[in-house]
């Protein structure tokens, strides 16, 4: 593992990396290999991505240039990376060819305070050509019994966040639809019936999305899909309760296309 001062590397305070630091990156690289040692390489933002769409959804998340920075890396011997900033536990390869034949590993870690808490631990065989990985959760502290529950609820409770947030987003579109179709509501009484009907089906997004690998955790999209579908006909009950049925059954049509979009976006 090779270490130094970011200060004296060049360090880019965003989420590039300097040519200087990058330079100084790949010369440790190449001195640490002549002296037989196996580098991994540590590091905040990702190279590869780790969920559909990152770089539009969360494009800070990406190291800029990234294409080109892979190839620099994967050019100097730099298989292994270990990062994190998005806060999901996952492990996810990017090939350099068709072959795959090159290839970059990156293993990202969420944070030990936003469920479900986890801690890795990496063991390296004797021959130095085998890493694996052990995955574990705190579940309690010292002064805190409870910590892993409260972490849950934490995570739970963000999907009123994330709601809140598409609503703000979309607001001028969203209450423009409504009041069509002779719906007036509040940006705050929207938000409340988007959580009460969206609310369950979101947080169970986040809280899969944190745990990371999901592909393995048995929460298929096609069942969440229909989770967020059930979530959207109740938001739109509540929503439309007051209008009659031709009028509800327009709105509803109109506003579950508008509801998908957002979802989609978040």
């Amino acid at each position: 593992m090779v270490k130094g001062s970011a200060e004296a590397a060049g360090h880019d305070h965003h989420h590039g990396i300097s040519a200087a630091s990058l330079n100084w990156i790949l010369a440790k690289a190449d001195e640490a290999k002549a002296k037989g040692k196996q580098v991994m390489v540590m590091m905040h933002h990702q190279l590869v991505p780790h969920i559909d769409d990152q770089a539009s959804l969360l494009g800070d998340a990406m190291v800029a240039d990234v294409e080109n920075v892979r190839q620099q890396f994967l050019a100097h011997d730099l298989h292994l990376f270990l990062t994190g900033h998005i806060h999901i536990s996952n492990g996810t390869p990017w090939y350099s060819d068709n072959n795959k034949t090159n290839s970059i590993v990156e293993v990202t870690t969420g944070s030990v305070i936003a469920y479900p808490c986890h801690v890795r631990t990496i063991t390296m065989n004797a021959e130095r050509n085998a890493i694996s990985f052990t995955t574990s959760s705190i579940t309690k502290t010292p002064g805190d019994s409870n910590f892993a529950t409260t972490a849950l609820n934490r995570a739970k409770a963000s999907s009123r966040a994330t709601v809140s947030s598409l609503v703000w987003h979309n607001w001028d579109e969203i209450s423009g639809l409504f009041s069509d179709f002779g719906v007036t509501l509040s940006q705050e009484d929207f938000t409340e019936a988007c959580v009460s009907g969206l609310g369950d089906a979101i947080s169970e997004l986040n809280i899969t999305m944190s745990k990371g690998n999901e592909q393995n955790s048995g929460v298929t999209p096609a069942a969440m899909s229909r989770k967020l579908d059930t979530g959207v006909d109740a938001t739109c009950d509540v929503l439309l309760a007051d209008q009659n049925f031709l009028v509800k059954l327009m709105a509803k049509s109109v506003a579950k296309g508008r509801f998908h979009d957002m979802l989609d976006e978040a």
